[in-house]
């Protein structure tokens, strides 16, 4: 969304959150990326974890997403 890149993806197994660290060009698009994150029936929560500015004023931040009922969980 708007420039929003992510650079590093890892999940947690344990409790079933997904963690994401990327890159945004400005407060507004990293907003509207968290939005967007949040939208799936399947994502009881998106947070911003941590965010700064880097040398060209762009943000880099991280977010944790917390499923419902282990979403992202395989079938057996």
């Amino acid at each position: 969304v708007n420039g929003v890149y992510i650079t590093k993806i890892s999940y947690d197994s344990t409790s079933n959150r997904l963690n994401i660290e990327g890159v945004a060009p400005s407060n507004d698009a990293l907003v509207q990326q968290l939005k967007e994150y949040s939208s799936p029936s399947q994502v009881s929560e998106a947070v911003l974890t941590q965010m700064r500015y880097d040398e060209k004023q762009r943000i880099i931040f991280s977010a944790r997403m917390s499923f419902v009922d282990k979403a992202l969980k395989t079938q057996q």
